[in-house]
């Protein structure tokens, strides 16, 4: 009886000890790291160890832990998110994959800070929906269709130190509001066209696409951001005005030695050019004669004939005029009808 009571108590001290390095204690239980379900938070009270989160009281100097959560394909759009949340958060070294909507998703959220993830295969990597005062640093963005986009007045949100590699479209920004690097530090963008003359590791041109002032030529390491202590987001909520742009001069060209003069070569002698045969000329044509108008022959002008005078009427002589005698009555009467 005592050896198989020994048994028992061994069994449940290795339990124990297996929990207590597997996973945190933060008073509402054990919270595992490894596999699980996407997480979705609403509200400041909704930071329990069942939503994910490992430590934290969710002030400025004791930020919410949420780390090492692996979340592939989840059956819901997202992978992590974050809903009408003000409390500090901490988001580090979680990897999600193959979300149908964003690997991270903040909607009207302040206050957090994404580090050291692994966001890839998803249609967006980060998604803010107007949320501000955000830290996105050290972490790689990778093969989404979208990488960080900032939607519906987000602004005042600072990207910088990041790894965009291959993705569809590197990141939105329609209203500009938000900045790209922080203290000179901007982002690695695998499709930067740049050049780094003088070696420094910051490309000599701005990023125009996102306003990256000072875009790095190589991916950077994310021990450095891990070892900084977490802080408050402290971004004035006004327009971030960009920081001018460092003017880099390239080196000078080394002076190139002239070319060697090419050895003259005899010269083909040329063969006399054939004249072609001159072209005689056709005979002109001889203008036809125009013939002249016929003047009439000048004849003698004949005198005109005088007028011959008119004939004057003769008069004619008058006749004296006889009287004539009234014609006789008849003697005998006139016989009537009946005779």
């Amino acid at each position: 009886m005592r050896r198989k009571g020994m048994l028992v108590g061994a069994t449940v001290v290795i339990a124990l000890l297996s929990a207590v390095l597997a996973g945190q204690h933060t008073g509402g239980g054990f919270c595992w790291w490894g596999n699980r379900e996407p997480i979705y938070i609403y509200g400041n009270d909704a930071f329990t160890c069942e939503n994910g989160v490992i430590a934290g009281s969710g002030t400025s100097e004791d930020p919410f832990v949420i780390e090492g959560w692996y979340i592939d394909n989840p059956p819901t759009d997202y992978g992590i998110y974050l809903d009408h949340t003000t409390a500090c958060v901490v988001i580090r070294d979680c990897v999600v994959e193959c979300a149908q909507a964003a690997g991270i998703y903040f909607n009207s959220v302040a206050n957090v800070r994404v580090e050291g993830c692994q966001l890839s295969l998803n249609r967006t990597g980060i998604y803010f929906l107007n949320s501000r005062h955000n830290i996105v640093e050290a972490t790689v963005i990778a093969h989404n269709h979208y990488g960080v986009v900032m939607a519906a007045s987000s602004r005042d949100n600072c990207i910088t130190g990041n790894s965009f590699i291959e993705n569809g479209v590197s990141g939105l920004d329609p209203e500009r509001r938000s900045q790209w690097y922080c203290y000179g530090i901007g982002n690695y963008w695998s499709d930067y066209d740049g050049a780094d003359f003088n070696g420094d590791g910051v490309g000599d041109r701005p990023y125009f696409r996102l306003a990256d002032c000072y875009p790095l030529v190589c991916p950077p390491s994310a021990t450095a951001a891990l070892e900084t202590p977490i802080s408050p987001v402290k971004i004035p909520s006004a327009v971030i005005a960009p920081e001018p742009v460092p003017v880099l001069e390239p080196p000078a060209p080394e002076p190139t030695p002239p070319a060697p003069e090419p050895a003259p070569q005899p010269e083909a002698e040329l063969e006399p050019a054939v004249a072609p045969p001159a072209l005689e000329p056709e005979p002109e044509a001889a203008p036809e004669p125009v013939p002249e108008p016929e003047l009439e022959s000048e004849q003698p002008l004949e005198p005109a004939a005088a007028p011959e005078p008119e004939p004057v009427a003769e008069p004619v002589p008058e006749l004296p005029i006889e009287s004539v005698p009234p014609p006789e009555a008849p003697q005998t009467a006139p016989t009537s009808i009946n005779e």
